[in-house]
């Protein structure tokens, strides 16, 4: 996985470059936050409506980021009519198998893992910590290595007993290619 959606990941981190600017303002880091919650939003509304997880140690609901943006935005001053107005991204991977969806989580869950450098960064610039404005990025805390490996774990025996790592792969890329042009154009 990590070798066949290496040059998406890399084009993806490049573009999200700005979060590490020593300049970066709120006003600019709010803009980032929105167009995160543009793609999560009608991601994660897509995600909880896919039917036939077989694994009983995987809850999806214990990974939505929704719930952590929201939290954000609240620190944020941004107000919820204000939420509501924001464009979805309309450029989504396909997700209507769990393997689709596996393959989508393998991007948006291994994005954890960036985001403990990015709250580390953003606190010693803007007024944010892991609670206040930085909950999107702190995600899971100290738990992030250990969510990371489980789902990894749930990822390859689902793989295993399925056989369908290719389609996994074919929509991690989709995934990575939707987030790069939604954060380039909007699309």
């Amino acid at each position: 996985m990590k070798q066949a959606t290496k040059v998406l990941h890399i084009a993806l981190e490049t573009k999200l470059r700005a979060l590490l600017s020593d300049d970066i303002s709120l006003d600019q880091y709010a803009a980032v936050q929105k167009k995160f919650y543009g793609f999560y939003r009608p991601i994660e509304t897509r995600l909880l409506s896919i039917r036939g997880w077989d694994d009983p140690e995987f809850e999806l609901s214990n990974r939505l980021k929704l719930p952590l943006l929201r939290d954000d935005f609240a620190s944020l001053a941004v107000d919820s009519e204000e939420l509501a107005r924001l464009p979805n991204c309309g450029s989504l991977p396909r997700l209507e198998t769990v393997p689709e969806a596996l393959g989508c989580l393998y991007v948006l869950e291994g994005s954890t893992l960036g985001g403990k450098i990015i709250t580390r960064r953003l606190k010693k610039i803007l007024p944010v910590d892991e609670s206040r404005g930085c909950s999107f990025f702190n995600s899971y805390g100290d738990d992030v290595g250990r969510m990371w490996s489980s789902f990894l774990e749930v990822l390859g025996r689902h793989c295993e007993r399925h056989g369908d790592a290719d389609v996994v792969i074919h929509s991690a890329c989709q995934t990575f290619a939707s987030l790069d042009r939604w954060f380039s154009d909007g699309a």
